[in-house]
Order: structure tokens, then C-alpha cells, then sequence
């Protein structure tokens, strides 16, 4: 696997829909962490997805984002979940999840699909991404390898980067692997 880090330069509007997105990813976190932090033990992943249909009817806000973004976010929170408690059963002290603030949540992630990235014979490309637009951005090397996923993220400085992850690997370059040593032992002998 391969990620290449690429700087994002979005415009005013493309930067306003990704603030809305990374914010609605955030109060989507917090309300399952809630209704999650209610019960006792965690609920499979599939009732997650069920209870995540079962929400967004009832909050129609949540179609401007992309379902599958939406998604990753309930399987951070899964993941993290069956995490401490992996940890808990084998005798670890550990607390819990705490809410995400404002501010407090960077990223968010195209996995599979909902992305595209279009090249262009000026200095910058352009990376597609469904329900937010098309965001110019800066490829120093050409990707190789299929790409996987792209994380989208935010930094302190409002700076805005994805992470392109592919499943490229690359094979070994020189030789078989093995080498040979040959220490001359009458340097390690002594009286």
C-alpha cells in the first residue's frame, strides 16, 4: 500500500461544503457515540447501519453528504468501540470515547468510490469529489498502483490536504534477499 499526500487549494465554496461535511461527520459521531454510550454492550455492525437509515430519514440534512463518507464515519466509531473493549476483556484500564468538540474532528473518508481525479495540463489538477465539487490540488509524482480511498483532511492552520491510498507495492528491486557476511574469525579469537 501507497498513500500520497497532495495539498488541497478548494475555493471559497468548495471550502464552506467541506467544512458542512467534516461538521455533519462530526455530529453524526457524536449521536451514535450517544446512543451507543447508552448501552451496555456494542451493537453488531449491521444494526448500526440500520439504525444510520433509520437517522437519516429523519434528518434530510444528512443527504448532502455522501453515504458512503457517512458510513466510514459509523465504522471509525465501530472500530474504536470493539478496540477498547478488546482491550477491557484482556484486563486493560480503559475509558471512554469522548465526544468529538468543534474543531475536533480533522478528517473524513471517500472509500471505494465517490471520487476522481482529473488530469489537467496546467500546474494544478483536480480531484472530484461527489456531493462537494471539483477541488484543484498539486500532484508532485504520478500516481501508480489502483487507488483504494482518499482521506480528506483538515489541518490546525485551515489548510486543507487528501490522502490518496492505493494498493501499489512495489516488488523488490535488486537481488534475492539473502547476504552473506564473511567475518574473519581470528579477529573475534582471543587468549
Amino acid at each position: 500500500m501507497r498513500t500520497y499526500k497532495v495539498r488541497l487549494y478548494p475555493s471559497t465554496e468548495d471550502g464552506r461544503k467541506l467544512e458542512e461535511t467534516l461538521e455533519r461527520c462530526r455530529r453524526l459521531y457524536n449521536h451514535f457515540l450517544q446512543e451507543l454510550n447508552e448501552r451496555d454492550e456494542v451493537l453488531p455492525r449491521y444494526e448500526l447501519q440500520k439504525e444510520f437509515s433509520r437517522f437519516k430519514e429523519k434528518h434530510p440534512e444528512y443527504k448532502h453528504v455522501y453515504s458512503n463518507v457517512l458510513q466510514m464515519v459509523l465504522h471509525r466509531l465501530y472500530s474504536n468501540l470493539t478496540s477498547l473493549s478488546t482491550r477491557k476483556e484482556h484486563g486493560y484500564r480503559v475509558g471512554r470515547l469522548r465526544y468529538k468538540g468543534k474543531g475536533w474532528y480533522k478528517s473524513f473518508t471517500y472509500n471505494q468510490s465517490g471520487f476522481t481525479i482529473i488530469k489537467t495540463d496546467t500546474r494544478l489538477d483536480t480531484l472530484h469529489l461527489s456531493k462537494i465539487g471539483v477541488i484543484p490540488m498539486r500532484m508532485h509524482r504520478e500516481v501508480q498502483g489502483t487507488i483504494k480511498q482518499v482521506v480528506i483532511k483538515r489541518y490546525a492552520s485551515g489548510t486543507w490536504y487528501a490522502c490518496i491510498q492505493t494498493d501499489y507495492e512495489r516488488g523488490r528491486q535488486f537481488g534475492s534477499g539473502v547476504v552473506a557476511i564473511d567475518v574473519n574469525t581470528s579477529n573475534y579469537l582471543t587468549d
